[in-house]
């Protein structure tokens, strides 16, 4: 393979991950460091674009902002958790404000509670384990 080709080149793992963030250099950037380690990533930037990718595709973990332009994070969640198909679905919420905590959040169907920013060593340490159950 020559070398010019090596950098298009990607190799993604079989975990696919969909990130939901109204701030789109949020999500952006939480892609963009997913990628660079091997995750298959999608990005919705409200709760109607999220459900609707989720209805067409399997993800293995749901990274959802609690601050959504069209409804809050919190009510996908609660739509997701009730719905026969979805319900199987890991989230994990994110928020910048501390409106929640985590035991709330893992009482609603969430695996965690992460509060933005987050480090990319936690970001990485946190998709990993909740990918890998």
């Amino acid at each position: 393979m020559a070398a010019g080709n090596l950098d298009k080149h990607v190799k993604y793992s079989d975990k696919k991950v969909l990130i939901v963030d109204d701030e789109k250099s949020v999500a952006e950037l939480i892609k963009f460091v997913l990628t660079k380690n091997d995750y298959y990533c999608n990005v919705a930037h409200s709760g109607r674009e999220a459900l609707e990718l989720l209805k067409k595709q399997n993800f293995d973990l749901l990274l959802l902002d609690t601050g959504l332009p069209d409804t809050n994070g919190i009510e996908v969640l609660k739509t997701i958790k009730q719905d026969n198909i979805l319900k199987h679905v890991k989230v994990v919420l994110m928020t910048a404000s501390a409106e929640l905590d985590s035991q709330t959040a893992k009482r609603l169907g969430a695996l965690d509670y992460w509060r933005k920013p987050i480090s990319k060593k936690d970001l990485l340490e946190g998709v990993r384990k909740y990918t890998e159950i």
